[in-house]
């Protein structure tokens, strides 16, 4: 099938990178980036290299996080990295983070592969069907009220009304569901609702790279998946996983002007 070739290198990647972050413990050498929370040490930057160098066996160009250049990911198929996405995570032991890789054409997630070093979970996309430690998963469908829902918050520190109505919405979601968790990170977020852990996960103004990898096996794992381009470069809202719970926070989303109405969509 197609993509298979580039599906198997996806998975090696993630395997080495996610390797990688289980080294014993060196000097992270933390650099903050935009905020406090977005920060990339010195193993983001070895991971990201390993799997670009490990990438470009195939003939697609690159973009990494940690050294994105002025691509847009529109051009053509492309190979979107994130070495950790979770840094914050990563630097304080915890377990919420994953080396993530898609490949995609602007808005068609073709292949992906998103590694849980921690968890020693391998999330990927083979023959189309997506799969957790190379068993099939499938994404059971809930009502929405009988909802976990994972968050992936926008940087929106400088737009004091946009972050308000995020934070609205996030309550409103609160107290209609099962709860509404915030891991700290997108990849993770989307995985866990590709496996049923989560029955969605959505996220505003989430780089490509973050979720490009995660977005190919939840379409894979049957879930319902709404993807809207944003303004910003490489940037995408997206919402994943059950129908119910798909289309509700869609609508809430659209309602307080955080997502525009005309998404892409899989799964429905």
């Amino acid at each position: 099938m197609e993509w298979e070739e580039e599906s198997r290198l996806a998975i090696a990647a993630v395997l080495k990178g996610g390797g990688m972050t289980q080294q014993p413990a060196v000097a992270l050498d933390i650099q903050t980036k935009q905020s406090a929370r977005d920060i990339a040490t010195v193993v983001d930057l070895e991971v990201e290299r390993v799997v670009m160098e490990m990438l470009g066996a195939s003939p697609y160009p690159i973009v990494g996080e940690e050294s994105a250049a002025e691509r847009s990911y529109l051009e053509g198929p492309t190979w979107v990295v994130d070495p950790i996405d979770g840094t914050a995570n990563f630097v304080h032991g915890m377990d919420y983070y994953a080396v993530s890789i898609g490949l995609c054409h602007g808005l068609d997630f073709l292949t992906g592969a998103v590694y849980l070093p921690r968890m020693q979970q391998l999330y990927s996309l083979v023959e189309g069907q997506a799969q957790l430690n190379h068993a099939s998963i499938y994404h059971a469908h809930q009502p929405y009220r009988e909802s976990l829902v994972a968050v992936g918050f926008a940087n929106f520190a400088h737009d004091a009304e946009h972050r308000a109505k995020q934070y609205a919405l996030f309550g409103d979601i609160n107290d209609e569901t099962r709860g509404c968790l915030r891991l700290g990170s997108t990849a993770v977020n989307i995985c866990f609702a590709a496996a049923g852990r989560v029955q969605a996960a959505y996220g505003l103004q989430a780089k490509i790279w973050d979720a490009a990898g995660a977005i190919a096996v939840a379409i894979g794992s049957g879930c319902k998946v709404k993807v809207a381009p944003c303004s910003g470069r490489n940037t995408i809202d997206y919402i994943v996983g059950s129908r119910d719970a798909v289309d509700t926070i869609h609508e809430r989303c659209v309602a307080r002007g955080l997502m525009s109405a005309d998404c892409r969509e899989w799964g429905a």
